[in-house]
């Protein structure tokens, strides 16, 4: 659509497929996301031709839409840890004296140097992904950047505390991760998964549920769970 999101539009245009292939009868369900839109345009198919409008779960919300809504949730619960580490690889990638620097200091350890990338706000996969390239350079990160910044009195220095956070942190949400690459498949049919991938998060919920480190973030997420 490259005209407004609104739901009497989104609904136009499904409709507008739907009758174009002539399969008012074949339809059980439309999968779209959580926006409020899309909720308003699903209602306003209570009035069409379409079977099965009435039923509960005519709407089927995406599911990798509502990982990421359970897994943010989650995440602001460590965000003070999680974004030291950002801060520290966001400072090195900077500027390509730092980047050249940082190799260097690689090398003379015997490590490969590489480079890392920040992550994105609106995606928990790219932090979780973050944190998982970086965690191999946790020493070598550390020391360069305390080291480096000292003098800085802006910045706050990284910590075993943040590294062992993170290591947990990558741990849990690997599940996460393997769903949400498993459910965002183009060339296989998903739905047929979902269910067995919901256990897989609630069993890895419940596992983490009394883990000091990550025991505040899974409660939120529990309840996001729950609520979906």
């Amino acid at each position: 659509m490259d005209y407004s999101h609104t739901a009497q539009n989104i609904h136009d245009v499904i409709m507008s497929v739907i009758q174009d292939y002539g399969i008012q009868n074949l339809i059980l369900s439309i999968t779209l996301d959580n926006a409020s839109a899309n909720s308003k345009a699903i209602e306003l198919f209570d009035n069409s031709r379409i079977p099965n409008t009435a039923v509960k779960y005519f709407h089927a919300r995406c599911a990798c839409h509502i990982i990421n809504l359970i897994v943010k949730s989650g995440l602001k619960q460590v965000e003070s840890r999680i974004n030291n580490i950002r801060e520290a690889l966001g400072w090195i990638m900077a500027s390509n004296q730092r980047i050249v620097e940082f190799s260097r200091y690689c090398t003379s350890k015997d490590i490969l140097p590489r480079k890392f990338q920040k992550d994105m706000p609106v995606r928990w996969n790219s932090t979780y992904l973050m944190l998982k390239s970086a965690l191999p350079y946790a020493e070598l990160i550390t020391s360069f950047y305390n080291v480096n910044t000292a003098n800085d009195t802006r910045r706050e220095k990284l910590t075993d505390g943040d590294w062992y956070v993170a290591t947990v942190v990558v741990e849990f949400l690997k599940v996460f991760y393997d769903v949400t690459v498993d459910l965002s498949g183009v060339y296989y049919p998903t739905s047929l998964l979902a269910i067995l991938k919901l256990y897989d998060m609630a069993d890895v919920l419940r596992q983490y549920s009394e883990n000091v480190m990550v025991a505040s973030a899974v409660v939120a997420m529990q309840k996001k769970f729950e609520n979906y």
